[in-house]
């Protein structure tokens, strides 16, 4: 229970510093297309509060992460920018990933709906952006070419029959693969060996201090059913500093410099409190709650 409720903490303390830096962090950007993984990181996080039931811990939790799912939905311009980006250039037909990430929640744009339909049959030539859009459109609920499930059979995860230790582009790629996959389209066999392999590759990237990419497969661990270990937990909460970001670079923009490890480490947060939060449930009792303030620290 200790345990627990350092990480409820410890998330507010997150979700805290996201809040207070929202402005700067969609405000400050070098290029659209990252203001719109900004975006889309912003309504994952907040998808993850919301579907994980985290306003049982505190009601605070669930009211912030629905500010800011409206506040990134009108950051798209309701979805506008996403029309121009993929009017303009069907490569970009990819983003249909980020409109998943509103449309789950009701945030709809009839004229990217009726874009992406037409666009159904764009094919990217790299993989793992035909894999994304073609996750992006079977949420959305929008027919095209892309067959997830043959494509899902390509991932190097899949296709690895023993542990091996990738380069970072290749562990970002694992932990998409797992998280857009795992519920559906990975075998038992390839579950369990991934469920074997996720917990050496976040002690490999633990001993190497990599706290971004640690908390991606710790996510990545909670979609096949596991959890990270006490000491992988011990080791990231130890890393996050008293305004309650994590520190991994120093960046002449402090904010930008910590954002997506911050991000990651509330996500990996988000995702074990959802687990933890359904479980009480089961048994017939209250989930655990903290007697701290609102994230809002009202």
């Amino acid at each position: 229970m200790d345990r627990d409720l350092a990480k409820i903490e410890s998330f507010r303390r997150a979700l805290a510093w996201t809040t207070s830096n929202a402005r700067e962090l969609l405000e400050n950007r070098p290029s659209w297309i990252r203001l719109v993984k900004r975006l889309a990181e912003i309504a994952m996080l907040a998808n993850y509060v919301i579907d994980g039931r985290l306003g049982r811990f505190d009601p605070g939790f669930e009211e912030d992460a629905r500010r800011w799912l409206e506040l990134a939905w009108q950051r798209t311009r309701r979805g506008d920018l996403l029309v121009e980006a993929i009017a303009s250039e069907p490569a970009w037909t990819s983003l249909a990933m980020t409109y998943a990430e509103f449309h789950r929640h009701g945030l709809r744009n009839p004229r990217l709906d009726d874009l992406l339909a037409q666009r159904a049959d764009a094919a990217s030539h790299e993989w793992f952006v035909q894999l994304a859009t073609g996750c992006a459109y079977r949420a959305l609920g929008i027919p095209s070419r892309h067959d997830v499930s043959a494509l899902a059979s390509q991932a190097w995860c899949v296709r690895i029959p023993e542990l091996q230790i990738a380069d970072i582009g290749r562990m970002y790629e694992t932990t998409h693969v797992i998280m857009w996959l795992a519920e559906r389209d990975l075998t038992p066999a390839v579950r369990e060996r991934l469920r074997r392999f996720v917990p050496r590759w976040i002690e490999h990237y633990r001993v190497v201090q990599n706290p971004d990419l640690v908390a991606e497969l710790v996510v990545a661990a909670h979609r096949l059913g596991d959890c990270g270990s006490d000491e992988t937990w011990r080791w990231l909460l130890g890393r996050q500093t008293e305004d309650g970001s994590l520190r991994e670079m120093d960046s002449p923009t402090r904010v930008l410099g910590r954002w997506h490890v911050t991000f990651a480490f509330a996500l990996a947060l988000a995702a074990c409190l959802g687990d933890l939060c359904l479980r009480p449930a089961e048994r017939g009792g209250p989930a655990p709650t903290a007697a701290s303030r609102s994230v809002r620290g009202s």
